[in-house]
């Protein structure tokens, strides 16, 4: 991962210096709403376990349907939600409707109608422009009241939002947006233009804001009742074709622009349909040029990848195409799947098992990221290394490690197990961490033999080994399975 995108922060934590309170300008202010979030994470170290509870603050703006917009970091992991106006004492219950942890954008409902008083639905506005004036309010650490800082549109841009983790359009200002402002709206003409949610940590004065283009994204996406996040094409890797030589040994010399593709992910839409060496020439007719970037709003460029984050999942995408130096037309039917180390997940709680004091999860970036914000030099070199380079295939779906060791008289010994890949299961290739499940429970030889990466045996014998569980799950208070896996393989068990 770019070590830039550790720059950035989530600005609903920890305490920054807010700039003083500015004397109500409208009606607006009456419309920004601060929410009080109580949370509770799962432990991906110990994955039948939560860390300790924490509360936070984070701002919001009353939209259409007496629904409340705010960022999904705000209130991700909430056990328990209020919300209160600005200068109004009393804090209301809230509930979450609806939550984008891709865009960082979620949606409140508060049941008691007598919020809404005197607290009008703000209209969402149109894409900004460079050097447009802005206004950003919110409650940022500090202080109780509410603050608005002005500001300036200085840049548009692909950027990777730190919450979800995807590379979307974003918004660059440089009014002040501190924590508490997460969620807060960014205004224009007394319109939504953006809802303010990040910032970088060596920067002063200088924020990021979640655009009109994909606030619409999400609020269109859930029409149907259900939310179904951005697609994904698949393009793992490609290349600009800038360099004479390489468009004439591609047979693209003679056309405009184009970027040569390396890589497809298995199973995404573009498996089986574009290939490795296809030069991408255009997606619904745009053209892409050599650099990989788009013409957008006349006179600014973004990277080719906006076009496939501004469709819905289950929409068509036509890609034009050279392969072997003859043009070819194809159509993608997008949607979202998962890659081989899933993306971080909020609001569900790992997946494990149990067995003879060793506790079996999913590789996952919530389990990587448990390293710290330098993981990438901290955890395992393999879990880096799956996450940076591995790929789905037919062979493989995830990627079972142990994560934690349970001493105990059978497993004396392998304490250098923990945060090793399993590989094989008494010579069985495993593919995923369901698979490890029913190959172990369909052992029945004398030894179970667990070869791990990297290079590390693990023999255990299987006499009494029922017993032996109990016996362990009972010392260290470990339930067998989390619930999905009880679901799945052990339904008649207690």
């Amino acid at each position: 991962m770019n070590k830039t995108i550790k720059k950035l922060l989530l600005v609903s934590a920890f305490l920054f210096i807010l700039k003083p309170s500015i004397a109500k300008a409208d009606s607006i202010e009456s419309s920004v709403i601060k929410v009080f979030t109580t949370s509770n994470s799962p432990n991906y170290y110990t994955p039948w376990k939560m860390k300790n509870t924490t509360s936070s603050t984070g701002s919001g703006v009353v939209i259409e349907g007496n629904r409340i917009l705010t960022c999904a970091h705000v209130i991700t992991e909430q056990t328990f939600l209020q919300v209160q106006k600005n200068s109004d004492p009393k804090k209301y219950i809230a509930k979450v409707e609806w939550v984008s942890h891709d865009s960082d954008l979620a949606i409140l409902k508060v049941d008691d109608e007598t919020f809404f008083d005197n607290a009008k639905a703000i209209e969402i506005g149109e894409l900004t422009n460079l050097q447009d004036n802005v206004m950003v309010y919110g409650f940022p650490r500090g202080g109780s009241k509410l603050s608005i800082t002005k500001g300036v549109v200085s840049r548009l841009e692909i950027t990777s939002y730190s919450h979800g983790r995807r590379n979307l359009l974003t918004v660059q200002i440089d009014a002040a947006i501190n924590p508490g402002n997460s969620g807060g709206p960014v205004i224009k003409d007394k319109k939504i233009v953006g809802i303010a949610f990040q910032t970088y940590s060596n920067s002063q004065s200088l924020g990021y804001m979640v655009p009109i283009p994909i606030i619409k994204h999400f609020m269109d996406d859930i029409k149907d009742g259900k939310y179904d996040g951005f697609p994904k094409v698949g393009i793992n890797s490609w290349s600009v074709t800038e360099n004479p030589a390489l468009r004439k040994y591609y047979k693209i010399d003679n056309v405009k622009g184009g970027i040569l593709i390396n890589k497809i992910n298995y199973g995404s839409p573009a498996y089986g349909k574009i290939r490795k060496n296809d030069v991408l020439l255009k997606i619904d007719g745009q053209e892409i040029a050599s650099d990989g970037t788009i013409e957008f709003n006349n006179d600014d460029r973004l990277w080719f990848t906006y076009l496939i984050s501004a469709k819905q999942t289950n929409d068509k995408m036509e890609v034009e195409l050279i392969r072997d130096g003859k043009k070819e037309i194809i159509s993608l039917n997008l949607f979202s799947y998962d890659e081989l180390v899933k993306d971080k997940v909020y609001d569900q709680m790992p997946s494990y098992f149990s067995y003879a004091g060793f506790v079996f999860t999913k590789l996952s970036k919530n389990l990587i990221e448990e390293w710290g914000e330098d993981w990438y030099s901290r955890a395992p070199f393999s879990f880096v290394r799956y996450n940076e380079d591995g790929n789905k295939s037919s062979l493989i779906d995830d990627i079972p490690v142990i994560v934690d060791y349970l001493p105990d008289e059978l497993n004396v010994g392998y304490g250098n197990a923990s945060y090793k890949v399993v590989k094989k299961v008494n010579g069985i290739e495993i593919k995923s961490l369901n698979h490890l499940v029913e190959t172990i429970k369909g052992i029945k030889d004398e030894f179970l033999n667990l070869e791990l990466e990297p290079d590390y045996n693990v023999i255990i014998p299987l006499k009494d080994i029922e017993t032996i569980n109990k016996r362990i799950s009972d010392i260290y208070k470990v339930p067998f399975y989390s619930d999905d896996i009880k679901e799945m393989f052990f339904k008649d068990k207690k």
